[in-house]
């Protein structure tokens, strides 16, 4: 219980600055009110609020991006916008949360990867989505449901998951497998994927990513992990100083005073990126942005590694790189998984493929 409190003391601490943001907003909402100008509404839409408008031209449909990509094109080949700990959103206190859209509110903005971790709970037809020791809800109502409505009505598109459990034994992963993988109404691809598989095989299902479990009599997607080609340094180390006192050497660390080492990860990040650009249409490669320490500077963490993704790819149009993009608060950073989505048609990628 102690150790609750004190992780709750550090969360608010981490969101204090969000009273000043109040004020901010008021003034900014006074200047749009007055002065209507581009500008103005750049800084108005990009605020901490999360509310994100496009004000270019744009005809990039979110909903249907994956429709413009040429059928022949293999599902690895794709840079995919993904969220880390999809299911984490609109928790109280902020504790242990990784995202502010919804999971109906990702896939209308162009995510396409979801990270979802499961572990059991007192129905016998449904499971619990967590993040850590926080309950978030039904796997069925809050992550099938609106995965199975979106396929339905945009049969074009591709939803990648990866499932995570917690505390199964073997009846659970079999009644996983039973309930939902092979339950045609989830629409889960019933067959293997492997980096010869095209995206037209699977449009309008579910790729399932997950470690196959002896009690499964199917493999089914993709089984994780998938070698050495995911990237997800997720706990990120604390600065530290050497302090010389009476001739002993003594190296003192703490996140608060010395911050963390956010270079490591983004360095990470980077290295992984072209990897797999290096080895395009190999296999699929998966580069976690998220991080956090011990639960704590999520956001502060996404913050900067979110701005490293986005620079990477507005200075790298001529390499083809298929990527899965793991994100923390993607929207956060106005215009992220939009110049994700649009890299698979600026690049050097086959002709066909065009934005309507």
């Amino acid at each position: 219980l102690v150790q609750f409190i004190i992780v709750l003391i550090l969360v608010f601490l981490e969101n204090l600055s969000n009273l000043k943001r109040v004020f901010d907003f008021l003034n900014i909402l006074v200047s749009l009110l007055i002065a209507k100008d581009e500008t103005c509404y750049n800084k108005f839409f990009s605020h901490r609020f999360h509310v994100q408008v496009v004000l270019s031209h744009s005809n990039l449909d979110k909903n249907v991006w994956m429709g413009r990509i040429s059928d022949s094109r293999k599902l690895c080949q794709v840079l995919i916008p993904g969220t880390h700990n999809s299911g984490a959103y609109g928790i109280l206190f902020g504790l242990g949360q990784t995202q502010d859209w919804s999971i109906k509110e990702q896939l209308e903005n162009g995510v396409r990867f979801l990270d979802i971790r499961l572990a059991r709970n007192l129905s016998p037809n449904d499971f619990e989505v967590v993040h850590g020791f926080i309950k978030l809800g039904s796997f069925k109502k809050f992550i099938l449901s609106p995965v199975t409505k979106f396929l339905t009505d945009n049969p074009s598109e591709v939803i990648l998951m990866r499932i995570k459990t917690y505390g199964f034994d073997f009846d659970a992963e079999a009644r996983l497998e039973r309930d939902f993988m092979m339950n045609l109404e989830y629409r889960f691809y019933q067959k293997i994927v492997n980096s010869n598989t095209s995206i037209s095989q699977v449009r309008g299902k579910i790729v399932l990513l997950k470690k196959h479990h002896k009690a499964f009599k199917k493999k089914i997607g993709l089984e994780w992990p998938l070698n050495n080609n995911v990237q997800d340094k997720y706990q990120i180390e604390v600065k530290s100083y050497d302090l010389q006192m009476l001739g002993t050497t003594y190296r003192i660390s703490c996140p608060f005073i010395f911050g963390i080492d956010i270079k490591k990860k983004s360095d990470a990040i980077l290295k992984h990126f072209n990897q797999s650009a290096r080895h395009y249409g190999s296999g699929f490669y998966i580069n976690f942005a998220s991080g956090s320490y011990y639960g704590l500077f999520i956001w502060r963490i996404a913050s900067v590694t979110n701005k490293v993704v986005l620079d990477y790819f507005k200075t790298n149009s001529h390499r083809n790189i298929g990527s899965i993009v793991v994100i923390d608060y993607p929207n956060r950073i106005p215009g992220l998984v939009e110049t994700l989505i649009e890299y698979n048609f600026y690049s050097n990628f086959n002709a066909n493929d065009k934005i309507a």
